[in-house]
């Protein structure tokens, strides 16, 4: 069922365990069209990892500011 929802391009369901910012994670790395996918696993761990910052207590403010730091990992 899941492959056939992905086949046709239908946006798979929200994950039970899985938070709104995680499920837009799952859903961009399935996504049908590979234009709409991540391009690179550096652009999905860094969505991840804004995640987890934001989980941690930092403002978006201090995560943009961080942004440009460790992108050549």
């Amino acid at each position: 069922m899941a492959q056939e929802k992905r086949i046709s391009g239908e946006i798979l369901p929200k994950a039970i365990h899985a938070s709104e910012e995680i499920t837009k994670i799952i859903n961009k790395a399935c996504a049908f069209k590979p234009g709409d996918r991540y391009q690179s696993a550096v652009e999905m761990k860094n969505d991840l990892l804004q995640i987890k910052k934001i989980r941690e207590g930092q403002t978006e403010a201090d995560i943009l500011n961080s942004s440009c730091v460790g992108q050549s990992e």
